[in-house]
């Protein structure tokens, strides 16, 4: 069962694309969700928010906001405090390969053509597992502990 805790946040300007990855998050139990149509949107969020704590498990991302707004993906996944997770989607075949080699040592960020009910369920289900405890898999530095807690170590 989803984690009904996870926060996302989807950044396109399409509003019929962020309509469709809202409707497949909430097929897949996922409802904390926050769409921006803007990349300026998107820095009001993760950058410029009054609650710093406040942090997004899982961003959304169209590669082409990215490339519209001038800046570099993998370094805006890596560096922003704010974003625990991204998935961009959009990449082009011919870009895939030179930011694959960028983001290579990033389990956090991953890259996709499309952004499919597929696509999505595979990304999410590596930061919200089934069957494991959510909070475990938010913050993977203490999953072990949680686990060994759980057999009796």
């Amino acid at each position: 069962m989803a984690n009904r805790n996870v926060r996302i946040l989807i950044a396109d300007d399409q509003c019929a694309q962020r309509s469709s990855l809202e409707k497949i998050l909430n097929r897949l139990g996922y409802y904390r969700v926050a769409p921006v149509q803007s990349f300026s949107e998107l820095m009001t969020l993760t950058h410029y928010s009054c609650e710093p704590l406040e942090l997004f498990d899982v961003l959304l991302i169209n590669m082409e906001l990215v490339r519209a707004a001038g800046v570099d993906v993998a370094r805006f996944c890596r560096r922003n405090p704010q974003v625990r997770n991204a998935l961009v989607y959009g990449v082009a075949a011919r870009e895939m390969e030179v930011l694959l080699l960028i983001i290579e040592k990033s389990s956090s960020t991953r890259l996709v053509a499309v952004a499919d009910e597929q696509s999505i369920r595979r990304f999410i289900e590596h930061i919200d597992p089934v069957g494991d405890s959510a909070l475990a898999a938010l913050v993977p530095s203490i999953t072990p502990n949680l686990k060994a807690k759980n057999r009796g170590d």
